[in-house]
Formats: C-alpha cells, structure tokens, sequence
C-alpha cells in the first residue's frame, strides 16, 4: 500500500471517529468502568482461581495492572477487591451483592453495546420490553465469563512456557528468546479472540466471524502496543503525583479512557473491512436501522 492509500485510510478513519463521536462513548465507558472495574476483577479472579487458587490468581491479575497503570494505582483496585469482595452477613445479603455484582460488570458491556450499535447505525427497537433488557444482559454477562475463560487459558499457557523457557535456554541457542516470542503471540491471539467476541456478539447485528477478525486482530495490535507505551509514560510522567490524593484513580481512568479508544476504533476498523468488501450486513430481529447509516445496512428483514 503506498503512502497516499495509507493517508487517505487514515483520512477516512478520522472521520468515521469524528462522525460516530468515538470520544463521547470512550469517555463515557472510562466512567462506568471505573466503577465496574472491582467487580469484573472479582469475577475473572474467581475464575482464574479455581485452577491457580484466588491468592495467586489475583496476584497475576494485579501484576498485569501494575505494569499497565504503575504500582499506586494497582494497589487502589486491590483495595477495591478487597473491599468489594468481604463477604455480607446473612443469605440475602449475599445474595444482593451477587446480583449487584452482575448488574455492575455487566452494565460496562451494555456500554459497549450501544457504542458498537452506534457505529453500525442500529438502535434496540422500543418496547422490547423486560426480556430484551434479560437478553443483553445475559450477552454481557457471557463476554465477562468469556473474558475470565481466556485470562484463565493464557494464564495456564503462560505458565507452561515459563516452565519451558529454562529447558529451552538450555536446548537451543537463544531459547528464552523462543519462550518470549510464544508468550507475546498467545497474548496476542487471545486479545484478539476477545475482541473479535466482543465486535460479533454485543452488537445488535448478524456478523461473521469472517466480518469481525481482521478488525479484531489489529485492535489487539493496537492495544498491545498502546498498553505498553501508555504503561511506560504513566510510569515516567508522574500523572498521579498532579493530582494528588485523586492520582491514582485518574491514572485508571486515562488508561481505561485509552483503552475505549481502541475498542471502538477497532469497531470501526471492522466496518471499514465490511464495507471495502461490498457486504450488506443486517440489524438483528429485535433492531432496526437509523435513517443516516442505510448504504451500509441491508434492511430487508425489518
């Protein structure tokens, strides 16, 4: 691809992003997700935990963070964990936190969903009533435990390289190089696996795997890069140390604010890919479609 292709691609990006107010939604899932973000962590932990035991589990969560947002503002969500995990006294009580629990992590996802529906120009239609309401929720909550299976995997993978890599070393000339080269692309392929979850399912349009994981697997790239780079700055910048006692919680907030970026930036990628490709796409039965994205929807199910 040539250098005016490249720059007429980013041209169209821009203004895809501009046209779909990207920044509202991202800023807008940075906030519900700071939020939600000790009890989706709680879920994946107990996930993770059941094969690596709940200390160790959270214990690889957390040092994913720290590297993601720096130590202060890891040791912020594990006080969060903490605090949102103590078990409540009586059955009914517990019972309430399970579904606040649910309610809260899977309400980041309902985020989502209505960003990805904007993208693609489609809206719920009204009056699905209580069961339409059930139904997304239940997606959502299915993208959580999706999330938590992989974290589990990659975690199960990871560990066996580790144990590889020393074997490895001694094997073959540059062998912890082998090892770290497996771990990035596992890590890659399982990111790009989530996205490609989440680009297919909680949209309220009939997408292909074959739609979704070009999309996906460069939203991954992109993540993969920018978590490292944004680790890096946050880390140099003292960002936190600005804003004192509120330091850490804006640390999460940036790196949470970045990451929606990606995610919808993602999801337009993958329209773009859908569209070069001359497919006519269609809202799902409970959808319809809004008046200004009709070239890219095929409505004839409505």
């Amino acid at each position: 691809m040539s250098s005016h292709k490249y720059l007429d691609f980013l041209k169209k990006l821009y203004a895809h992003w501009s046209e779909d107010r990207i920044a509202i939604f991202a800023a807008a899932l940075a906030y519900y997700t700071a939020f939600a973000l000790a009890p989706f962590l709680i879920i994946c932990t107990s996930v993770v935990g059941l094969a690596f035991g709940q200390d160790a589990a959270q214990g690889q969560v957390l040092e994913q963070i720290q590297a993601m947002v720096g130590k202060e503002s890891a040791d912020l969500i594990q006080t969060m964990i903490i605090s949102a995990s103590k078990p409540s006294s009586g059955i009914t009580a517990q019972v309430i936190s399970i579904i606040l629990l649910i309610l809260a992590t899977s309400g980041v996802f309902s985020q989502i969903q209505m960003g990805l529906n904007n993208i693609w120009g489609v809206e719920p239609k009204p009056g699905r009533g209580i069961w339409g309401i059930i139904k997304d929720r239940f997606l959502s909550f299915t993208i959580v435990l999706g999330v938590a299976f992989l974290l589990l995997v990659s975690l199960l993978l990871s560990v066996v390289i580790t144990m590889m890599s020393s074997y490895l070393s001694r094997l073959l000339p540059g062998g912890e190089l082998i090892a770290w080269s497996l771990n990035f692309a596992i890590s890659l392929a399982v990111i790009t696996i989530l996205f490609a979850m989440i680009f297919k399912i909680l949209p309220d349009i009939e997408l292909t795997l074959r739609d979704v994981i070009w999309g996906a697997f460069w939203t991954a790239v992109l993540f993969t890069i920018g978590k490292t780079l944004l680790g890096f700055y946050l880390g140099q910048s003292h960002v936190a140390n600005a804003f004192g006692p509120a330091g850490s919680l804006i640390v999460i907030l940036i790196w949470v604010y970045y990451s929606s970026q990606i995610l919808f930036i993602g999801a337009e990628l993958t329209k773009m890919y859908v569209t070069r490709h001359g497919r006519k796409v269609k809202p799902d039965v409970d959808a319809y479609v809004k008046n200004d994205k009709q070239p890219l929807i095929d409505d004839n199910n409505q």
